[in-house]
């Protein structure tokens, strides 16, 4: 690796060289010396230069019918433990933020839980260290077919996944 950067910066050193020398003589012929004045970057790399370290990996959100929202450099997805659940049923609700490719720690997470009659909320959830939250909740009798919607907030930024009740 030190040796193919000291071969770029010999390259970038090199060239810079030869298009200002270019420069020159171009604006000499002309008889315009002195009139424009042309900058270069100068780029080089120091046998001391490291890559930046990449985002850690996050772990996988488990759970099933994953929707995921992008707001600029940030992600939230949320999960469903099981999109087609029976009646008295517990369920899991999962939320993962990540911003900047860093998982967010230590945030609450917020969900609303649309049922056909009423609305339920379930906020228990504190991100981890892999931008994880969950919250357990019991769907009681809820009505057969219909589409719940859960709205799934984490640290101001949300997203919806669903579940039908058999």
């Amino acid at each position: 690796m030190k040796t193919y950067r000291n071969l770029q910066t010999t390259i970038l050193i090199t060239t810079s060289v030869v298009l200002l020398s270019l420069m020159a003589f171009v604006n000499v012929v002309n008889g315009e010396e002195g009139i424009y004045q042309t900058y270069l970057p100068l780029i080089l790399i120091s046998e001391h230069y490291q890559e930046p370290t990449p985002p850690p990996n996050s772990a996988p959100l488990p759970g099933e019918n994953l929707q995921c929202n992008t707001y600029g450099n940030a992600i939230i997805c949320a999960t469903i433990s099981n999109v087609t659940p029976t009646k008295y049923s517990w369920l899991t609700i999962r939320g993962q933020l990540i911003v900047n490719g860093v998982p967010q720690n230590n945030l609450r997470m917020y969900t609303t839980w649309h049922f056909k009659t009423t609305e339920s909320y379930c906020n228990d959830g504190i991100t981890n260290e892999d931008g994880i939250a969950s919250c357990r909740y019991y769907i009681s009798g809820a009505t057969s077919g219909y589409k719940v919607n859960i709205n799934v907030n984490i640290g101001g930024y949300s997203v919806t996944t669903w579940f039908t009740t058999q």
